[in-house]
């Protein structure tokens, strides 16, 4: 089967703008496409960023840990270096992350 053969396949048409053609495709293929934007596009949206989350997980920890949330929340860090694992505080990490 070939890129023509397939229902919703974007096929260039001379003389048709690029982004148009894109366009097309995109909304003839639903759910086919992914967009890789960068963390400016997705913080905009109100995702939150990476460290974000890595923060909010300490913080949810000293809550757990009947800590002072405040002080998790402010300098996650520092908190974490005194009551975590005794790893450092990043994405691979048990706190953010599988480690």
């Amino acid at each position: 089967m070939t890129d023509h053969d397939r229902p919703g396949a974007a096929a260039a048409v001379r003389g048709l703008d690029p982004v148009v053609s894109l366009a097309m495709g995109v909304q003839a293929g639903p759910g086919v496409y992914a967009l890789l934007l960068g963390a400016g596009m997705s913080r905009d949206a109100g995702v939150p960023t990476g460290w974000e989350v890595v923060a909010d997980l300490v913080r949810r920890a000293a809550v757990a840990c009947g800590a002072d949330e405040e002080l998790a929340a402010v300098d996650p860090e520092s908190w974490w270096a005194r009551h975590g694992d005794g790893g450092p505080l990043g994405y691979s990490g048990p706190a953010g992350g599988a480690g």
